[in-house]
């Protein structure tokens, strides 16, 4: 997908970073961009030992992102690697380089997931299959509840790191409803709206105490299966990791409704009035940022915003 935080590098800037990685050992055979993505930009390179890498980019330093988007190559290295350690098979990263000596901004390399995302093949697979699958998947991503930390909150930044949930959750919409100001996006509800909203649920929020840490971007595209076992192979794109309410982790992955995953993950097939409030508190959140993330990386439809306010508008319904 085209979005204005993707950088574009010359397949000769490419190959001296291949170069610089691997010691003057290793050289890019062939190089092919990645287009799933929407924030970085991925390439697939195969190396003259018949080996394939790929090389993420960060965005060029000069292209405004949202708040909680700032440093997050940081966060996917510092994620990728707890979740490695914790035998979930995410990718190992190889290299990885913020010394702005090659190009403008940081990059790293990881290992090649073979294997092809859920959302192309999905139509494919019966709900036995797919079923397995969110089971497997539930179980890896429950594996993480063994992680003690002491904060809530992003990983590679100190000041975005608190005592409590509530705080974190209310400073994670003040960031979004701040980012929208910032392009003078007209949202459908007020900042007092959001704090009073805030307010009345705050006693809910404040029952999460334990920080789990969560992927938050557990969508299909982002879960890789072998093209022709469909058996699990990889999940991607950790940058969006954070120590929070597992809920949160249900909602981002849009698995709310599957029951699968929620007795796999969350222990229950069933949430109580509280768990509830949560989940449409979360989608509050999640909602808010698929609307205001359109025009800031300017997407070539308004689809996604669309579809984002209007489930943005019945949320609040529900939680007013």
């Amino acid at each position: 997908m085209k979005s204005k935080t993707k950088s574009e590098l010359s397949i000769n800037t490419i190959s001296k970073i291949i170069l610089k990685a691997f010691k003057n050992k290793k050289n890019a055979t062939s190089i092919s961009e990645l287009n799933e993505g929407c924030f970085n930009n991925s390439y697939k390179i195969i190396l003259d030992d018949n080996s394939t890498i790929v090389l993420k980019i960060a965005p060029d330093p000069n292209v405004e992102v949202l708040t909680y988007e700032k440093g997050l190559m940081k966060t996917e290295i510092l994620a990728n690697k707890i979740m490695h350690e914790a035998k979930i098979p995410t990718p190992e990263i190889l290299f990885y380089d913020d010394s702005l000596s090659l190009i403008d901004r940081e990059y790293f390399i990881m290992s090649y997931i073979d294997g092809v995302a859920l959302n192309k093949v999905k139509n494919q697979l019966n709900e036995t299959k797919i079923n397995s699958l969110i089971q497997i998947l539930a179980k890896h991503m429950k594996s993480l509840e063994k992680i003690d930390c002491e904060y809530f909150g992003q990983l590679n930044n100190k000041n975005k790191q608190f005592k409590t949930w509530y705080e974190c959750f209310s400073s994670m919409i003040n960031d979004l409803i701040e980012d929208a100001n910032k392009i003078n996006l007209i949202l459908p509800f007020s900042k007092e709206d959001a704090s009073n909203i805030l307010e009345k649920y705050k006693e809910i929020l404040s029952q999460v105490t334990k920080p789990y840490l969560v992927h938050k971007d557990l969508w299909d595209g982002n879960i890789f299966v072998d093209s022709k076992t469909f058996e699990l192979v990889g999940i991607i794109d950790t940058e969006r990791a954070i120590f929070a309410d597992p809920l949160i982790e249900v909602v981002c992955g849009f698995y709310d409704n599957n029951k699968t995953f929620l007795k796999n993950y969350y222990g229950c097939n069933n949430l109580d009035k509280s768990e509830e409030i949560r989940i449409k508190l979360y989608k509050f959140y999640l909602y808010l940022l698929m609307m205001i993330e359109s025009p800031y990386r300017e997407y070539q439809s308004d689809e996604q915003y669309m579809w984002a306010l209007k489930e943005l508008k019945i949320i609040l319904t529900q939680l007013k």
